[in-house]
C-alpha cells in the first residue's frame, strides 16, 4: 500500500524589517500581521523617563522604590505599594492602585495619588503664580504641601489635606475632606468640610 506524500508545513518570517510573516499550510498562504510596537509609557500623557526602579528593574506591580534624578522625572508607578523619592526637579509622578508614598522635594512637583490610599508630600518653594501641585486620586488621601507655595487637590475620597507653610490654595474634591492650612495666607474653594487656618 502506498502513502501519499503529505508537504510539510513552513513558517517564513521575514528579517528584522519584515512587516508581516507569511505562513504556508499545504498550498495555501496566509499573511499574518506583524507584532505592535510596543507603546510609549505615559504619565497624565507625558512620555515617561524613569522605567526601572533604584535597583535597577522595571517598574512592575510589586512593591518598588523609584529616586530620580536632578532633572525632571516624570514616572508611572503601576501596582503595588510604592514609594517615590523625586529629589531635584519639576517632576511628575503618576501613582497606582497600591498605596504609595509620594515625595516631590524641591522642584515644581505635580503628585498625582491612585486607587489606594496614598501619601503624598512635596516640598517645593514656588511662587503663587505657579505652585507645586500635590493631586490625590480616587482613595482616601493624604496630601502635603511643603514650605512653598503650593496647590493641594483632593480629587475623590476622604482626604486630609495639609499645607504646612507658605500660601497655600486648597481644592479638596468629592468626600468627606478636612484642610489643615498651616502657617501663611492660605485659601481654599469652599470644598473644605472642616478646616483650620484657613480664613
Amino acid at each position: 500500500m502506498r502513502h501519499a506524500k503529505r508537504k510539510a508545513s513552513s513558517l517564513t518570517v521575514l528579517g528584522a524589517l519584515a512587516t508581516c510573516a507569511t505562513l504556508t499550510v499545504g498550498a495555501a498562504a496566509f499573511v499574518l500581521p506583524a507584532a505592535a510596537a510596543p507603546g510609549v509609557e505615559k504619565c497624565r500623557g507625558v512620555p515617561v523617563t524613569i522605567t526601572e526602579n533604584e535597583k535597577g528593574v522595571p517598574i512592575s506591580n510589586g512593591d518598588d522604590v523609584v529616586i530620580g534624578t536632578r532633572g525632571k522625572d516624570v514616572v508611572n508607578l503601576a501596582g503595588g505599594d510604592d514609594k517615590f523619592d523625586g529629589a531635584e526637579g519639576n517632576d511628575l509622578a503618576c501613582a497606582g492602585s497600591g498605596e504609595d508614598l509620594l515625595l516631590g522635594y524641591t522642584g515644581d512637583d505635580t503628585l498625582y495619588g491612585g486607587a489606594g490610599n496614598d501619601f503624598s508630600k512635596g516640598l517645593a518653594a514656588g511662587g503663587l503664580a505657579n505652585p507645586p501641585r500635590v493631586v490625590g486620586g480616587p482613595g482616601d488621601d493624604k496630601l502635603y504641601g511643603g514650605g512653598g507655595n503650593d496647590a493641594v487637590n483632593g480629587s475623590d475620597g476622604d482626604d486630609e489635606l495639609f499645607g504646612n507653610g507658605g500660601d497655600d490654595l486648597f481644592d479638596a474634591g468629592a468626600g468627606f475632606d478636612e484642610c489643615d492650612g498651616g502657617n501663611g495666607d492660605d485659601r481654599e474653594n469652599g470644598s473644605c468640610d472642616s478646616s483650620s487656618s484657613i480664613p
